[in-house]
């Protein structure tokens, strides 16, 4: 997606395919007509697949299971303040299913309740550690979440957890933070052109193309010559 001003107005380009000539979308057509009896019995047995966006991780409902038992005591110790806790119990749920947005927002209310009531961000070594990069983006989704619900106003740990879950194909995680992180972007009062680019290329990437045409106007208004 591409966008510039054009007289005063965005324009956007959104680099999607071009139609194929009608003469082979006919030819194909008649091909189709003609397999259609000897590929109906392979129909159902596709369609789940077919329906998936390209590169989408499903969780295996046996690990979804195991995690909503992890969520459940988590949420348990987070009404009782025990947050430090509440943020363990939800990490290892979210390491077996990395992509239950109820579980990641109801971590980062507790985070924020915890930071209010002088929750304290992590030492010094364990962000080291955490920081690392890792050939293993369900690791670094993880790790950059991890240190979110420890400093939860940190844009550049949204960013680091929006793309990460991208990488991983947990598209539904990337479309839960991205809202959060434009949202803490406008919040700072510091609109920074980078992120909005960030954003613009998620929603992309995700076929969510009003989401992403809003995003490129907020980084065309800070910097028009860029666009």
């Amino acid at each position: 997606m591409h966008c510039w001003w054009v007289n005063g107005r965005l324009a956007v380009d959104y680099d999607l395919p071009r139609p194929r000539p009608r003469a082979r979308l006919e030819d194909e057509t008649r091909s189709s007509d003609a397999m259609t009896l000897q590929s109906s019995s392979r129909a159902q047995d596709d369609k789940k697949v077919a329906e998936l966006p390209e590169g989408y991780q499903e969780v295996p409902e046996a690990d979804r299971k195991k995690a909503a038992v992890f969520f459940n005591h988590a949420r348990a110790a987070a009404n009782t303040g025990n947050y430090d806790y509440a943020i363990e119990l939800f990490m290892q749920g979210l390491a077996l299913d990395p992509d239950d947005t109820e579980a990641h927002q109801s971590l980062r209310e507790l985070s924020i309740k915890r930071k209010i009531n002088g929750g304290k961000d992590l030492g010094m070594l364990a962000k080291m550690k955490l920081k690392a990069p890792s050939k293993d983006d369900k690791q670094n989704m993880l790790n950059a979440e991890r240190l979110l619900a420890h400093d939860p106003g940190n844009t550049d740990l949204m960013e680091s957890v929006m793309t990460s879950a991208l990488k991983a194909g947990y598209y539904d995680t990337a479309l839960w933070m991205g809202p959060i992180l434009d949202k803490a972007i406008e919040d700072s009062g510091k609109p920074d052109f980078k992120k909005y680019i960030v954003l613009r290329d998620t929603y992309e990437r995700l076929k969510e193309y009003k989401r992403a045409v809003d995003a490129c106007q907020k980084a065309a208004a800070l910097r028009p010559d860029d666009m």
